[in-house]
C-alpha cells in the first residue's frame, strides 16, 4: 500500500523511506471488511474533508506509518488488513474510533515531538490474535483463487455447450433434409419392418432426450433386445438412440398378468408358431414349483387383494406359500416361454396338477406345436400326478384290447413322454445307493453294485492330489453323514467316469 508519490502525511508529518505513506482502503471494495476499516479511517479526517467524498479521500489523502500501532505494521513497513489509524491524530475523534485511541494522551503539536517518539507497545493484537487474521487473509486469497478457476471452467463449459448445440442443429437440419427426400423414403420401404423401425428411430431420436417419444412398437423392439442381454442394451444406449429402461418397465407395468394359462400368450404363440418349421414346433412342457414367503397385497389395478391360493379359474381363502409355473422349451430350438403360473398352499393338489398339465398340452397343440415330453422333478406331487396320467392311459388301452408297454401316457390322442430332471436323477439314484445295493448284468454275470466300495477307494486312493486316482472324491461325498443332499456335484462326481476307472482298476489287482 505504500505510496512514495506522496510526501506529505494528512496530519502534517514528514515522512521518508523508512517511514512510507498508506494510502485509504477501497471504499468500493466487494469485501465488507474493506468497507468497514475505510469508515474508520474515515472518521479520523476532519468533517469538511469527510464531506469531499470517498473516491475523493482514497485517492488525496495518506497516513504514515506513525499513526499506526505497532501491532499493526509489518517488517516490510507494509499494514496488516486489519490496520486502523490511532496514533497522533492532532484532532479530536468521534466515539467511533476512540475505543482504538491510546490511553496515554499525547502532544497537541506532533513536529515538536517527533524527535521524542518513543513507539508504544502493541495492546491490541496478540499473537495468537496476529496468526488468525493472517489465516483469515490467506483463506480469502484461496477463495479468490478458487473462485476464478470456478468462473473459468464454467466459461469453457458453456462455450462447449454452444458449439455442441450448433453440431446438433446442423445435424438436425441435415436429417430432415434427408428424411424428406423421395429416395430415401423408397429405400425404408424395402427395409424389413424392425430395420426400417429402427432407422427411422434414429432420425427421429434428433430431438432431445427429454423431448422424445417412442411409440409401442419401438419399445417392444427395445425390449426384445433388452430380454436378449440387458448389458448389451445399455452399450447399444450409448451409441443408438433407443427408449430407456424405466420406458420399457412402464410399459410392462401395464400388461396384466393373471394366474391360470395366460391367454395373450397362447396367441402370440400361436403368430409366431406360422413362421417355425416342422422341428421347431417340437417343445418340451417344463413344470416346477417355488417356495414364497406368505403374504398379501392388494392390486390398485385389477381392484384384489392377491396372496391368497389361485389356480385361474378357482381362488381359495388360504394363503399362498408356493408358485407352480408352467414353461415350453424347444427341442431343436432355443426358444422357451412360460405360459402358466398359479399359487397354492403347500404343494399343488395332484388333481389341479393334471388338469393344467392336460390344459396346456391341449391349447399348445391348437396352436401347431407339439409336446414330446414333460420334464419335472421327483417330487410326490408331480410323481403321482404322472402315475394317475399313466393309468387313464393303460385303462383305455385295456378298453381297446391293445397292450400298454411305452411308459407314455396319452392325451386326446397326444402321446407325451414323462421325464425327471438329469440333476434330480442323480441325487436320486446316490441317495437309493446310500441304502441299497444295485444289480445288474454284465457279460451275462449278475454283479453288484454297493456304496461300500466307494467307501473303500476313498481309503486306499491316499496321499497328495497330485498322485490321487480320484483327487475330487472328498468325505463328503462318500461319508453318509457329511454329503449335502442337495447338492447335484457331489452326487454327479461320484459317478464320473474317472471314479468308474479308478474302481476298475483296484478290481483288477
Amino acid at each position: 500500500m505504500s505510496q512514495k508519490t506522496f510526501n506529505k502525511c494528512y496530519f502534517g508529518c514528514s515522512c521518508n523511506d523508512n517511514d512510507p505513506l498508506h494510502k485509504f482502503p477501497n471504499p468500493n471494495s466487494l469485501k465488507l471488511e474493506q468497507i468497514d476499516r475505510f469508515k474508520q479511517w474515515k472518521s479520523v479526517l476532519k468533517p469538511a474533508d469527510q464531506e469531499k467524498g470517498d473516491d475523493y479521500i482514497c485517492k488525496k489523502f495518506r497516513i504514515c506509518g506513525r499513526h499506526f500501532n505497532k501491532s499493526y505494521r509489518l517488517p516490510s513497513h507494509y499494514l496488516t488488513q486489519n490496520a486502523v489509524p490511532t496514533l497522533f491524530l492532532g484532532h479530536s475523534m468521534n466515539a467511533e474510533v476512540d475505543i482504538y485511541s491510546d490511553p496515554t494522551p499525547g502532544p497537541s503539536n506532533l513536529t515538536d515531538v517527533v524527535s521524542d517518539y518513543v513507539e508504544p507497545a502493541p495492546i491490541y493484537c496478540t499473537p495468537e490474535k496476529r496468526r488468525s487474521m493472517s489465516y483469515m487473509n490467506t483463506k480469502n486469497k484461496i477463495m479468490d483463487i478458487t473462485t476464478k478457476r470456478t468462473i473459468i471452467r464454467l466459461k469453457n463449459s458453456i462455450e462447449k455447450l454452444r458449439k455442441k448445440y450448433k453440431h446438433q442443429k446442423t445435424l438436425m437440419q441435415c436429417a430432415k433434409q434427408i428424411a424428406m427426400k423421395e429416395s430415401f423414403l423408397k429405400f425404408a420401404e424395402k427395409l424389413p419392418e424392425t430395420s426400417r423401425l429402427f432407422t427411422l428411430l434414429q432420425i427421429k431420436g434428433l430431438k432431445k432426450p427429454k423431448g422424445r417419444r417412442f411409440s409401442e412398437k419401438e419399445k417392444i423392439m427395445g425390449l426384445t433386445i433388452y430380454k436378449q442381454s440387458p448389458k448389451a442394451y445399455r452399450l447399444l444406449q450409448n451409441m443408438f438412440v433407443l427408449p430407456s429402461k424405466r420406458a420399457i418397465q412402464k410399459m410392462l407395468s401395464a400388461v396384466t398378468i393373471v394366474p391360470g394359462i395366460n391367454n395373450i400368450i397362447i396367441s402370440n404363440l400361436k403368430n409366431a408358431v406360422k413362421n417355425l418349421n416342422n422341428e421347431s414346433k417340437l417343445v418340451n412342457l417344463l413344470f416346477d414349483e417355488v417356495s414364497l414367503a406368505p403374504g398379501l397385497e392388494y392390486n390398485i389395478k385389477l381392484g384384489k387383494i392377491i396372496g391368497f391360493e389361485d389356480l385361474g379359474p378357482t381362488c381359495r381363502q388360504s394363503l399362498a406359500d408356493h408358485a407352480l409355473v408352467l414353461m415350453i422349451k424347444s427341442i431343436k430350438s432355443k426358444y422357451k416361454q412360460p405360459i402358466c403360473y398359479t399359487f397354492c398352499t403347500g404343494s399343488t393338489k395332484a388333481p389341479d396338477l393334471k388338469k393344467l398339465i392336460k390344459q396346456c398340452i391341449l391349447q399348445l397343440t391348437e396352436i401347431g406345436l407339439t409336446v414330446v415330453a414333460t420334464i419335472c422333478d421327483q417330487a410326490t406331487t408331480n410323481t403321482r400326478v404322472i402315475k394317475m396320467l399313466q393309468a387313464e392311459t393303460r385303462e383305455k388301452y385295456l378298453r381297446a384290447g391293445e397292450e400298454y408297454n411305452s411308459g407314455a401316457f396319452e392325451v386326446e390322442n397326444i402321446k407325451v413322454y414323462p421325464l425327471f430332471d438329469t440333476p434330480h436323477l442323480l441325487k436320486g439314484i446316490r441317495n437309493n445307493l446310500l441304502k441299497k445295493d444295485a444289480k445288474f448284468l454284465q457279460n451275462g454275470e449278475v454283479k453288484w453294485a454297493k456304496w461300500e466300495h466307494l467307501r473303500m477307494l476313498l481309503n486306499v486312493d491316499t496321499g497328495d492330489d497330485e498322485i490321487r486316482l480320484v483327487n475330487k472324491i472328498t468325505e463328503s461325498h462318500v461319508i453318509e453323514s457329511k454329503i449335502p443332499k442337495m447338492k447335484v456335484k457331489h452326487a454327479a462326481q461320484v459317478f464320473s467316469q474317472r471314479v468308474s476307472a479308478a474302481l476298475r482298476f483296484l478290481a483288477s489287482k
